[in-house]
């Protein structure tokens, strides 16, 4: 147990040390910050300090009154003298130090506020370029419900935290300094006396601290299955219904949710705990520095008014005590959420290594050389050889899950292969550059993904700067403008989350649209038809044959129509390529081609007379 809370504070440290590398960015405005915080300290201070020749002015008039401490006689004597003016001069105190606080607290909330919010802003530009750096075969991983969790949800707690909890722990601390330097200098004994409390309430601040940041780390990654659970509903809503799973679904959220609920409620009562428990050990102080008081005073050690001033400022200390005490849970919640924003960003990335060489035009080949790829302890391919001739069409087939897409993947340099190398005229890719690799590439992925924006935005992903005209040019090409003007908005209405509002077989269109857009000299299409009816497949294959036209196209297809006019087809299995040859050597009977698309090439015989 001992060695968990070590490294539990050990983390808390080494997260709190990271989550100071982005405060100090903004250093200027914490300097302003604190500086503003001083002075509300010192204000409450005078505060504190002027009570007690103020009551003594009220309840021991006359000359002979001895003097105030931290007052010299000659003062002292002015106030006696001007005492019909003490009201307006009483007032005048109290309004310019209001004056002074108000603008002080004014401050340092603002300036607080701006170091919160610049930090949030932050954070969230590193978690995205983070998401942007990641690989998307890593990504998939994750839960995007707590993934989202992470870039939102935690955040928000970690600015909060700054902006308020921060802000309110360096305030109190400097309002513990000032009044506690007050009470010590009207009386040093009394003032340590008073002392008692901070041990006490040190030991339960680091106790329950710890406790409270573990529940809310538990607490948020449960959100985080939540959220997850949200994610999934809505995307898979239409599933649910149709099978009749809507009260599986509900089961297994409110099973999340009744978790998330016992784990927050255990920090709710952790953090409950705190701000009682310092009103007890400060009412347990207070209670011995009045009776020690009340000796000092009745031995005539310890004047009246001194006293007044000096019980003034440990009244008011107890409060930025107990108000740390309170901030606890705050504080910690704030040093769980950076954890865990910190974990994703600590996430392992898979580098791609890359050169300093621009990308020229392909002109001989596109070649895997003895390739292989293995992914967290996985064999996905093994030992490929092949050559896809600029200028020619390949195709590649073979069953779900051969190792096809990867291929697709390793040629657009989002993966690298465990062993062998992927040849550009025989130069090796990684001594390029992965941004003009990547110009001279133009993918349709098997899933036609679109993002909640206009097509024109969607289009313009490919082709940052293209007309209307070229967008236009490139939605005919693949049979999709007459739809999409047909749609409210045209070419400026909104698809919704994923293309949402579009069928699959728009959705693969417009993608379609996009990869012609781009005019890459190499055309990888994976499944790029799979969505598609008959009629608009054969009206898109057109289009598909208009923009292969000179250029060097990979082709994955389940269909026979989307590979048969291939220049040269490569069957893989199990990682392995395992035939190669024309359309009309792999179709013959007996080879894995035929088997593959037996049920096909049956459809395509012509029927007997």
């Amino acid at each position: 147990m001992n060695t968990g809370h070590k490294t539990t504070n050990k983390r808390s440290i080494r997260d709190f040390l990271r989550l100071w590398t982005h405060l100090r960015k903004h250093a200027g405005w914490l300097v302003l910050a604190a500086v503003a915080m001083v002075i509300y300290a010192l204000t409450t201070s005078a505060y504190a300090y002027l009570v007690g020749p103020v009551l003594r002015f009220i309840f021991m008039p006359g000359e002979g009154a001895p003097p105030a401490v931290g007052l010299t006689p000659a003062l002292w004597d002015w106030l006696v003298i001007h005492r019909d003016s003490y009201p307006l001069i009483l007032a005048g105190l109290v309004l310019g130090l209001a004056l002074v606080r108000g603008l002080a607290q004014f401050c340092q909330n603002l300036f607080m506020g701006v170091v919160g919010q610049r930090v949030q802003l932050g954070i969230r530009d590193s978690v995205f370029d983070k998401l942007m750096r990641m690989s998307p075969y890593r990504l998939v991983r994750m839960e995007k419900g707590d993934l989202s969790s992470r870039f939102v949800s935690d955040v928000v707690v970690l600015e909060y935290a700054i902006t308020h909890g921060l802000s309110a722990v360096l305030g109190d601390t400097v309002q513990i300094v000032a009044l506690l330097s007050l009470a010590l200098y009207l009386d040093p004994i009394l003032g340590l006396v008073s002392l008692v409390i901070l041990p006490f309430s040190s030991l339960l601040i680091v106790n329950l601290g710890r406790r409270i940041r573990s529940s809310q780390m538990d607490a948020m990654s449960s959100l985080g299955k939540i959220s997850s659970s949200l994610v999934e509903g809505a995307r898979g809503l239409a599933v649910l219904k149709a099978y009749g799973a809507e009260s599986v679904a509900l089961g297994r959220f409110r099973t999340r949710n009744a978790d998330y609920y016992a784990r927050v409620m255990k920090a709710v009562v952790l953090g409950s705990l705190s701000s009682p428990l310092m009103e007890l050990i400060a009412a347990g102080a207070l209670a011995a520095t009045l009776w020690y008081a009340r000796v000092r005073i009745g031995g005539g050690t310890l004047e009246p008014d001194q006293f007044v001033s000096f019980f003034a400022a440990i009244f008011l200390l107890y409060r930025p005590i107990k108000s740390i005490g309170g901030l606890n849970a705050l504080m910690n919640r704030g040093l769980a959420a950076a954890h865990r924003v910190f974990g994703f960003l600590d996430t392992e990335e898979d580098r791609i290594p890359e050169g300093e060489a621009e990308a020229p035009a392909l002109t001989k080949s596109l070649a895997l050389e003895n390739v292989s790829f293995a992914y967290d302890g996985e064999q996905v391919l093994d030992s490929i050889d092949l050559t896809i001739p600029a200028g020619s069409t390949t195709a590649l087939v073979g069953a779900s899950g051969a190792g096809k897409t990867t291929i697709a993947a390793m040629l657009c340099r989002l993966l690298v292969p465990t062993k062998g190398r992927v040849l550009w005229d025989g130069t090796d890719v990684s001594e390029f550059t992965i941004a003009s690799l990547r110009k001279q590439v133009a993918l349709v992925p098997q899933d036609p993904f679109l993002f909640h924006d206009t097509i024109r935005a969607n289009l313009d992903l490919s082709s940052p700067g293209a007309d209307e005209k070229q967008m236009r040019r490139a939605l005919g090409l693949v049979d999709a403008e007459a739809f999409v003007d047909r749609l409210p908005g045209g070419i400026d209405e909104t698809v919704g989350e994923e293309g949402s509002t579009l069928s699959g077989g728009e959705r693969q269109r417009i993608c379609l649209a996009r990869a012609a857009l781009r005019d890459a000299p190499v055309l990888i299409l994976d499944e790029a038809a799979s969505s598609l009816d008959a009629a608009s497949e054969e009206a898109a294959r057109r289009g598909l044959d208009t923009l292969s036209a000179g250029r060097t196209v990979l082709v994955i297809g389940h269909r026979l129509s989307s590979v048969k006019k291939a220049d040269h087809i490569a069957v893989i299995d199990s990682g392995r390529i395992v035939e190669q040859g024309s359309y009309e050597e792999l179709a013959r009977p007996g080879t894995t081609f035929h088997t593959l698309f037996e049920a096909q090439l049956i459809g395509e015989k012509p029927s007997p007379p």
